[in-house]
């Protein structure tokens, strides 16, 4: 149970570092907008939860393993060069359009209308770029249905904690994506020994 606890917890630190820098920048994320950003992010994890179950039922075990494996240190990887590929993101040079792509090279990006307030529709932009490694990684489990409604309520409550822990501690300015990866990259070890 502790590798889920952890990994939901890794995969909230995209939600609280996009928070963080909403708050730093002075933009109110209204509860509202709370909500929508972790039901959303929950959501897409249930999904692929399920599809990860769907996937055990039907892939031989070995190959379910190394598939994980793959796919955990894939993300593992991107989250420790995240300043990077955001970076390259951006020269792509997407400023000007509305899209997912240009809100993960900038989370700043998903305002709109620069009301300095993440209105309900702009939250559900940001919430779709921070899904990205919800929607991958839960294929990498094989658990029960009931389990998995315990992570998405645990991923609820956790993602509404982050963005709400952010003003408190609002002039934090560590990217905590390194420690998420390398966590995401442990997990795939474990997974790959299980």
């Amino acid at each position: 149970m502790l590798v889920y606890i952890v990994f939901v917890i890794c995969l909230s630190i995209d939600t609280f570092i996009a928070a963080l820098i909403y708050e730093a920048s002075n933009i109110r994320i209204s509860f509202k907008s709370n909500l929508i950003l972790s039901f959303f992010g929950s959501f897409s994890l249930f999904i692929s939860l399920l599809m990860g179950n769907v996937l055990g039922n039907i892939i031989n075990i070995e190959v379910l393993k190394w598939l994980s494996f793959f796919i955990l240190f894939f993300i593992g990887l991107t989250k420790i060069f995240n300043n990077g590929v955001r970076e390259m993101l951006t020269n792509l040079n997407f400023s000007k359009q509305k899209s997912v792509i240009t809100i993960y090279s900038d989370y700043k990006k998903a305002d709109f209308d620069d009301s300095k307030t993440l209105q309900p529709n702009e939250a559900l932009y940001l919430a779709m770029a921070l899904s990205l490694d919800n929607i991958i990684s839960g294929v990498s489990f094989n658990i029960n249905f009931n389990l998995i409604i315990i992570i998405f309520s645990f991923s609820l409550f956790i993602n509404v904690l982050a963005v709400w822990m952010t003003k408190l501690i609002r002039n934090v300015k560590y990217d905590l994506s390194f420690v998420g990866g390398v966590i995401f990259i442990i997990i795939a070890f474990f997974k790959l020994k299980h």
